[in-house]
């Protein structure tokens, strides 16, 4: 007897021989991977799913299917619903393991990975990079005045400002990058196959993505948002974790007071336009 099984952990369909004991609470969304050396064109026209239960939840079915019409019997029933019963709390254990494990490598806040995925996922680069031969890039963000803009307009602003960078990172970079909270108002990018000039060019492209952010306070004053940034590449700036980190974060601090220089000559140069303007003459 030829039967396909699958096991669907997070779809929920009941599909019984005879009528579901209880409400149907969605389409049937199966995928069926056919054994190795086998052939794909078969039509299923019997199936058998039985629920996985764990206390009053139902946390996905188990199925078997057969080309055959008409192939399962009560006693097919009764096995499958056993098999089931063995299967649902190993199932729900996986699926807490996995969540528990998500949860601890990502940002509350920002839904970014954290600082405890940032070494992993470098070290996955690293491996990346060294059996293709390739590099890729690390950046470091911080963004600008952040204590300035809780001071004044309250933390809850803060904490959208995080927010909003952490977006405009996700949608600005490649899906393959890695965006990564690295604590307080400090960011991670990992470029994936990325050097040279082209780290640069990404670099100024996220720079201007945070500063075009759209962000107004409570009293409707718009706060503006900047990054400063370093990058290092692997391997000629280093070749683990540390090294990469470090040297990012030293060109970050260089990339910060060259801004912060810039912007002083622009005020100044603003405040002496205004001092040459003609004074209004009293009549």
């Amino acid at each position: 007897m030829k039967l396909l099984l699958l096991l669907c952990a997070l779809v929920w369909s009941p599909v019984w021989a005879q009528d579901p004991p209880f409400p149907q609470r969605g389409p049937l969304e199966i995928t069926v991977l056919f054994p190795a050396g086998s052939s794909a064109d078969i039509t299923l026209q019997s199936a058998l799913v039985c629920p996985l239960i764990v206390g009053d939840e139902v946390i996905g079915t188990i199925a078997v299917f057969h080309h055959d019409r008409e192939s399962y019997t009560e006693d097919h029933r009764r096995v499958l619903d056993q098999v089931a019963h063995q299967a649902a709390p190993v199932v729900h254990n996986a699926l807490v393991f996995e969540r528990t494990q998500e949860q601890a490598f990502k940002d509350a806040l920002t839904g970014l990975a954290n600082p405890r995925a940032l070494q992993f996922q470098v070290a996955r680069e690293v491996g990346r990079a060294r059996r293709t031969s390739s590099q890729f890039s690390v950046l470091l963000l911080d963004l600008d005045d952040f204590k300035t803009i809780n001071d004044e307009h309250g933390h809850l602003a803060g904490d959208r400002a995080l927010q909003e960078v952490a977006r405009v990172l996700q949608e600005t970079t490649r899906p393959y990058d890695t965006c990564i909270r690295y604590g307080g108002d400090e960011f991670v990018v990992l470029l994936s196959a990325c050097a040279g000039g082209e780290t640069d060019e990404r670099r100024r492209q996220l720079q201007a993505a945070v500063a075009g952010i759209s962000l107004h306070a409570d009293d409707g004053r718009r706060i503006e948002l900047r990054v400063s940034a370093g990058a290092s590449v692997f391997p000629e700036d280093g070749d683990t974790y540390e090294r990469l980190l470090a040297r990012a974060d030293r060109r970050m601090y260089r990339n910060k007071a060259a801004s912060k220089m810039e912007r002083s000559r622009q005020l100044t140069a603003r405040r002496d336009e205004i001092a040459h303007l003609p004074h209004p003459v009293a009549r």
